[in-house]
């Protein structure tokens, strides 16, 4: 079996097993005694074909293994090889994001640890989903925006849906960006210089009491690209 069977197969069977528990990616590597983003950076690089491996697989397998046992449901060897035929049905046409307890300050910004640990799991249809467009639904995060920077795009308390595994400004939008003091949403603009190491890019405030400013692309921490706001009735 090459490295990218083994991987689809292995990415089915955490999924099935983070639907069973309710465990975030993170949770399941620390319950297996795991480097904490073991799993979540395997589950979120959608380019690299490379497997877990066999040890790593192990110690999932032999942590879970009673939930696993105990659930009639659970995938068979040809759901696991071929996970995207069993998105026609309810075992994976299920997709888990995170909400994290941080707030993306539309202003002067926030003292904000890395986004890490989940407060909540929202576990939603893919249907639910259509028409966003992100690197993968496995990299969507949930985060609030404070401040009035953003007024009246995203409203302070307001919830914005956000992928995280779109770190490159490749066309202006709102972005969640570090700016040295935490978290903030803003509009990026990118402003080509004579060399892509010479591009800026203008950090646009919609509240027009707010000034925008440029900074060069090396200086700017992209933490993600805003998808759509958050809003579950």
């Amino acid at each position: 079996m090459t490295d990218l069977s083994t991987r689809i197969r292995q990415k089915a069977w955490i999924d099935h097993i983070a639907q069973l528990s309710g465990h975030s990616y993170s949770r399941i590597a620390k319950e297996c005694k795991l480097a904490q983003t073991t799993v979540s950076r395997f589950m979120d690089d959608a380019q690299s074909s490379n497997a877990l491996s066999a040890r790593t697989e192990e110690k999932i397998k032999a942590r879970y293994a009673s939930l696993l046992a105990g659930n009639e449901n659970k995938p068979s060897t040809t759901d696991m090889a071929h996970p995207k035929q069993s998105h026609l049905d309810g075992t994976y046409g299920m997709v888990q994001i995170p909400e994290f307890d941080v707030q993306a300050e539309a202003g002067a910004g926030l003292e904000v640890p890395d986004l890490q640990d989940a407060s909540k799991i929202w576990t939603i249809p893919r249907s639910a989903l259509a028409g966003v467009r992100a690197t993968s639904l496995n990299n969507l995060a949930i985060v609030t925006v404070a401040g009035e920077s953003m007024v009246p795009d995203y409203l302070p308390g307001e919830k914005v849906l956000v992928d995280v595994g779109d770190r490159t400004v490749s066309h202006d939008g709102a972005y969640i960006i570090h700016n040295r003091y935490g978290l903030v949403v803003k509009m990026v603009q990118i402003i080509p210089g004579s060399s892509p190491e010479q591009d800026v890019l203008r950090i646009i405030s919609k509240n027009p009491d707010y000034a925008p400013y440029d900074q060069p692309v090396m200086d700017v921490m992209i933490q993600g690209r805003v998808v759509g706001k958050w809003v579950w009735k």
